[in-house]
């Protein structure tokens, strides 16, 4: 497993009110990767190629903080093929109508992830784009 150390009522943030602890702890599915469902392949070279398969985001009442990508993987380096799981892990506050994950790691960045009509949209930069987790059911 790889470790790269790195929220829901919608009648709430239609309001434009805060977002409290209690309406953002809980377990979240991932839903789409830049907006598309997954599976969503998202290095496609002539000797590799990366898919997206799953993932999950966990938000707990002490303020910690798990992200989970689930990747299969086709590339002669620096794995062999097969399922690899991203990992990103912290710390989280909140920020009006936004969960800003501290992320830890060798340079640890904040990442702030508005929640929008149940869903948690966290930017996740140019290799993944915008990941969306809605809250399990």
């Amino acid at each position: 497993m790889r470790m790269h150390i790195l929220l829901s009522t919608a009648a709430l943030l239609a309001c434009g009110d805060s977002l409290e602890p209690a309406d953002v702890v809980g377990s979240y599915t991932l839903a789409t990767i830049a907006d598309q469902a997954p599976p969503r392949t998202i290095v496609d070279e002539h000797d590799c190629r990366i898919t997206v398969v799953g993932g999950s985001l966990s938000l707990t009442a002490d303020q910690q903080f798990e992200l989970l990508l689930q990747e299969d993987e086709a590339c002669p380096t620096p794995t062999a093929p097969g399922q690899v799981t991203e990992l990103w892990a912290g710390s989280y506050g909140l920020d009006g109508t936004a969960v800003v994950l501290h992320v830890l790691g060798d340079s640890p960045v904040d990442i702030r992830a508005p929640v929008r009509t149940d869903q948690v949209l966290v930017p996740l930069g140019s290799r993944y784009g915008e990941v969306a987790f809605s809250p399990n059911q």
